[in-house]
């Protein structure tokens, strides 16, 4: 008896001794043999049965397992986008050696992508270089996104690349994966991925840990930055204005917005910032 992942295997043997043989065989003909035969079929074994009278009996029974039927019937389908040709040529071998999962089609750019995926053709999971002529990772997760929301993406990068993974978290990416990771990795992010998980790397995480205990960037519109540098002369609150062409009472506004969004209480703080930030030169 051996038992396996993918499948259970039993023989079971005998010499023969022990019986009259002729008698044996006109009483029963041989169906119990027939029988073992047949349930053995029944439940999906592959049987194979070596008998003679005198001579013993051999029968080897080789099960499949459920799942592993079941990915052997339906695997999981990637396409793989990446536009050094070796590359893929690799990945591609890599992925149709793993039980369960095929490579249906590749491209060597989302511009290329978009011309092959159809509706019939749509994969499970895309693996997805970031750096690619004509249409980057980044352009064919948006318009993935669009157009086939119901396809995973694991992204493919050479570099740990903080921003570029934060805008790719931003479009709904599965998983991230650096092309040099081990091929258990590759393994384990498709598993996780065709499994409605994520898989993300330790950096991918300290990036996120990292940017969400930074302080949220305060954004200034161009109106304001006019009025940042100005107020940071010896112009007067009405010299301003004129020079905006804009009321006392709008450069009023201005100033309180910028102390509010700013939290600073005086000019000299409005100056101090924009220097910090070099928006004006000392």
């Amino acid at each position: 008896m051996q038992f396996k992942a993918e499948s259970f295997n039993l023989t079971l043997a005998d010499d023969g001794q022990g019986f009259a043989a002729q008698d044996k065989l006109n009483r029963f003909n041989g169906s119990g043999l027939k029988n073992i035969e047949s349930r053995a079929i029944l439940i999906g074994a592959i049987a194979a049965i070596t008998s003679s009278p005198g001579n013993g009996c051999t029968s080897a029974y080789n099960l499949t397992t459920l799942h592993h039927k079941q990915m052997l019937s339906d695997p999981i389908q990637i396409v793989l986008v990446d536009d050094h040709r070796l590359f893929r040529s690799g990945i591609a071998a890599l992925i149709n050696s793993l039980p369960g999962y095929h490579i249906i089609y590749e491209a060597s750019n989302g511009l290329e992508l978009s011309k092959k995926i159809t509706p019939k053709t749509q994969p499970d999971i895309i693996l997805l270089d970031i750096n690619m002529p004509h249409m980057n990772g980044i352009e064919t997760a948006q318009w993935l996104k669009t157009h086939y929301p119901d396809v995973k993406i694991i992204v493919l990068s050479m570099f740990e690349d903080a921003d570029k993974v934060l805008t790719m978290l931003r479009l709904g990416v599965k998983g991230y994966l650096l092309k040099d990771a081990e091929p258990h990795e590759f393994e384990e992010a498709l598993k996780k991925v065709a499994n409605n998980e994520v898989y993300f790397p330790a950096f991918v995480t300290r990036h996120l840990v990292y940017n969400f205990n930074q302080p949220e960037t305060v954004k200034l519109n161009s109106r304001e930055i006019e009025f940042l540098k100005m107020a940071s002369t010896e112009l007067t609150y009405k010299e301003i204005a004129d020079r905006m062409c804009i009321s006392a009472r709008t450069v009023d506004g201005y100033r309180d917005q910028l102390f509010d969004k700013l939290q600073i209480k005086s000019r000299v703080g409005l100056v101090l910032y924009a220097i910090k930030h070099k928006l004006i030169e000392v």
